[in-house]
Parts: structure tokens; C-alpha cells; sequence
């Protein structure tokens, strides 16, 4: 371990954290403290004393946290570095004094993201303490966002003696197609990966393939529980691992497992190029539901599939011969940035609904998931180019202050309201209520005299450098 932590953090001049408005208190204490840790031999630093100001992170020349505290916080919520400190963790405690003893707090004012002003102003309302109204001009390029149908499209309603017309769906989802698609509960964005991946396949030519996990219960189970187990849609409860994964030749993932750390790690983006099957799968092209519905349903996990990094030149693969079982493999000889995902076994918690205690489980599953597909806490720190879709749906009992940074997310991620389209439609009078109180306070209370003080520095070191004054 300590040679690991030597060969990541040995050499850092400048080491960045972001989205710290997401990131738990003991798990900041936990970064500087291991970051420690692994510059102490090589430093001759005493461990000790990680946390005294001129300490921290092991004297990295420079640490620098970014992020915005108007996003949903982490789970629980209570892990927040702005949350109440009283009754926390010494772990939680001590991060929280990591974030205080940071000397220097730029607070930056213009969103570099949005290129429309209406949505601008709608954020800066947003953002307004104690609420701010927008204009209805706003309000109204908000509502342009729903998503509509209709049955019939401007032709007679069918009488009762007649067979009900098909809906007639908003033309924009369908130039919508690739975008990101987004809501607060995992049961709606299950829903969405599955059907965007139907859709995208489709579109691409290429077969669909769902491939169940494997779970393995530490207790025998009734086929109801059983089946509940299998339906469980909150990967976050699985351990990042959905019990049915649609994938395709070309369909955009996200990397579950760090491969090669730390230059491929969770999140990172990439295509799927290939898909070696088991040896064992029957033969896929007669599939009787490729006519039906387009899909191949999948009796054994796959032994691979191959997922291409973008603007990578290194070369893990070798070329080999085309097996019995495979539905395809990277194409031509160029297998630059090409990674080969294998299945990966993960231990989760079941709780049947009917009650009783939770039962172990073993899941094996490729460690990779559908893009564009995710939670409002996945998406935080994302630009959703080119648009995004929001599900304007939570769950009963939702506290209002998470309500509102939802709101924030949703509404912050695209670069205009032409890139948004809503799936239902937003509060107005939360979005014109004002940032949550506690977060306001708390924020004012750790950062507002060390922006006035960092302003000043800046001034006189812009002076000291013989750079223009700003205004």
C-alpha cells in the first residue's frame, strides 16, 4: 500500500479535488491523511502532523478543491462538509477543518457553461438568498421544454365506436436522440437505459444484447423473493451493478471498475467495439426474438466486451483468432485504447420487502453502464452535450431542500433551454424560493470573510506582477 500511495502521490505538484460539494467529510479527511501517508518516506514527513496548515496532503505545492454547493450533497445528505458539524464523526470533523484552514477561496460569478441568458437568469435567481422572481418571459422558455403528445395531432377526436388513434409524440425526441436523460430515482432511469438503448440500437443497425447478472444469495430464497432480488432497479444499492445491462456495438458506457489506476477509473467514458460471448451461448443470428423485439437475451455471461478510450495510443490487446461464441470483436488492427472488460463478482445487501433480515449476495456483472443514462447525483459536474432530459418526478416525503438543489442540477446541466426538454414540468415557486437556508448559512459562516481577503491578495499580487487591475 504504501508503495501505491508513493508512486500516485509522490511526485504531485498540484493535486485537484472537484465536485467537493459531493464529496463526504471523513472521505476528504481520509484523502489528505492517506496523501500523507504516501509523501512521508519520501519526504521525511511526520505523519502526525498531517493536519496542521502547512501539513496537509503531505505538502503538496498545491491543493486545490473546486466545486459548487448548490448541488444535491452526498448519501446521507448529513456526510455534507456543510452540514451541522454537532454530533458528526471525529473523521467528519476533521475534514470539515481541512476545508476551513484553506487560506485562499476564489468565488467565481459567471457561468461559463449557459449560453442563454434566460436560463442565466433563472440560475441567478436561483441563487438569490431568500428568493428571487423570474421574469415570465423565463418562465414561459421553461414551459416551452415539456415533452407533449397527442392523439391524433389537430385531426377529430375517434368516437366511441372507433378504435383509439396512436398518440402522436413530440417530434423533438426524436431529435433528441444521444442526448443525457436524468431523474432523482433510479426506478425512472432503469426505465430510461433500457428503453434509449432499444432505441439507439436501432437506430445504429445493430442487435441489442441484454445480459443478466449472475446472483448468488447467501440464503436460499422463495422464487418471490427471488424474482424481487433480480427486479432491484437502485444500482446504487447493487453495488453499480444493474441485474440486466443492455448493451450494442457502439453504444456509449461508463467504466464501473478502475483499470490501470489512476489513468482509467470510474466514470471514465469510452465505446463499446466488441462483445465476445461465452463459449457455451447457442448461436444468436436464428434468435426468434431478434424478429419480435430485436434483442438477444443472453444465456451465460460474456467473456469480455471491449470498450475503445477515446484519444488514448497505448495497446493492451493482441489480435487473435474470431471464437465459435463471439457476436464480435474490435474491428481491424487498430486496438489502440481498446480495454477488455471482464466480469467482476460484487457483494450486496437484499432486503425482501416482505420483511426479515437482509440476505448477502454475490452479483457477477460487466463492470460498465450506459452513458448517458443516470441519477441527478450522477450527473452533477457534467456539461449534457448535446441536451438533456429531465424527469421533473420525486419521491413522497422528498425533503424541499433536496427538491431544490434537484431543481439547480436539473436545470444547470444543459448549455440552453433549447437543449432541455422535461418530462413533466418544474415548481415555479421553488425555483423562485431561494437557496436552502442551512447551506446559505453555512456557506457565509465558512468562505465569505476569506473571499473578501483572497480578492485583496489577488489585487496586490496582480500589482506585483505588473498585470493590468481587474474591475
Amino acid at each position: 500500500t504504501q508503495k501505491k500511495l508513493d508512486r500516485l502521490t509522490g511526485t504531485l505538484g498540484v493535486d485537484v479535488i472537484d465536485e467537493l460539494g459531493a464529496v463526504p467529510g471523513p472521505l476528504l479527511h481520509a484523502d489528505a491523511l492517506r496523501t500523507t501517508y504516501g509523501r512521508a518516506l519520501r519526504y521525511n514527513l511526520d505523519s502526525t502532523k498531517y493536519m496542521r496548515p502547512q501539513e496537509t496532503w503531505g505538502r503538496t505545492p498545491a491543493k486545490i478543491l473546486c466545486g459548487d454547493f448548490y448541488q444535491l450533497p452526498p448519501v446521507p445528505a448529513s456526510a455534507s462538509l456543510l452540514a451541522p458539524h454537532t454530533g458528526q464523526s471525529y473523521e467528519h470533523q476533521q475534514g470539515r477543518k481541512l476545508l476551513a484552514d484553506f487560506e485562499y477561496v476564489v468565488d467565481f460569478v459567471q457561468m461559463q457553461r449557459s449560453t442563454d441568458p434566460l436560463q442565466g437568469e433563472v440560475l441567478r435567481s436561483m441563487r438569490t438568498p431568500g428568493g428571487k422572481r423570474i421574469s415570465d418571459e423565463s418562465w414561459q422558455a421553461i414551459l416551452k421544454t415539456e415533452v407533449v403528445s397527442s392523439s391524433g395531432a389537430g385531426q377529430p377526436a375517434a368516437s366511441s365506436s372507433q378504435a383509439p388513434q396512436q398518440p402522436q409524440w413530440d417530434h423533438r425526441l426524436r431529435a433528441a436522440r444521444g442526448w443525457y436523460e436524468s431523474a432523482y430515482e433510479w426506478r425512472i432511469v432503469s426505465y430510461a437505459m433500457h428503453a434509449q438503448a432499444k432505441l439507439d440500437a436501432h437506430d445504429a443497425g445493430q442487435l441489442l444484447f441484454y445480459v443478466p447478472a449472475v446472483d448468488r444469495p447467501a440464503a436460499r430464497l422463495a422464487k418471490a423473493d427471488f424474482d424481487e432480488m433480480r427486479a432491484e432497479p437502485r444500482i446504487g444499492t447493487t453495488a453499480k451493478m444493474p441485474g440486466l445491462l443492455p448493451l450494442f456495438v457502439g453504444v456509449e458506457v461508463i467504466l464501473t471498475e478502475s483499470l490501470l489506476p489512476p489513468k482509467y477509473v470510474r466514470g471514465t467514458p469510452g465505446k463499446v467495439v466488441g462483445i465476445e460471448l461465452h463459449a457455451l451461448e447457442p448461436p444468436v443470428q436464428n434468435r426468434t426474438s431478434i424478429v419480435s423485439d430485436g434483442v438477444v437475451l443472453l444465456r451465460y455471461m460474456p467473456k469480455a466486451v471491449y470498450v475503445k478510450i477515446d484519444d488514448i495510443d497505448e495497446v493492451f490487446l493482441k489480435a487473435g483468432p474470431v471464437t465459435a461464441g463471439t457476436a464480435s470483436r474490435p474491428a481491424g488492427p487498430d486496438l489502440r485504447g481498446v480495454l477488455a472488460i471482464i466480469p467482476q463478482a460484487r457483494p450486496w445487501k437484499f432486503k425482501p420487502a416482505a420483511g426479515g433480515p437482509a440476505i448477502t449476495v454475490s452479483r457477477t456483472q460487466l463492470t460498465v453502464l450506459p452513458q448517458k443514462q443516470g441519477t441527478l447525483h450522477g450527473v452533477q459536474g457534467k456539461t449534457a452535450d448535446p441536451g438533456f432530459i429531465v424527469h421533473w418526478t420525486f419521491p413522497p416525503g422528498l425533503k424541499s431542500e433536496s427538491i431544490w438543489l434537484a431543481y439547480y442540477v436539473s436545470l444547470s446541466r444543459p448549455r440552453s433551454f433549447n437543449q432541455l426538454l422535461s418530462q413533466g414540468l418544474p415548481d415555479r415557486n421553488v425555483i423562485e424560493s431561494g437557496p436552502p437556508e442551512q447551506i446559505a448559512k453555512a456557506f457565509e459562516e465558512l468562505f465569505s470573510s476569506k473571499i473578501a481577503t483572497t480578492k485583496i491578495a489577488s489585487a496586490k499580487a496582480r500589482q506585483a506582477l505588473g498585470w493590468p487591475a481587474r474591475a
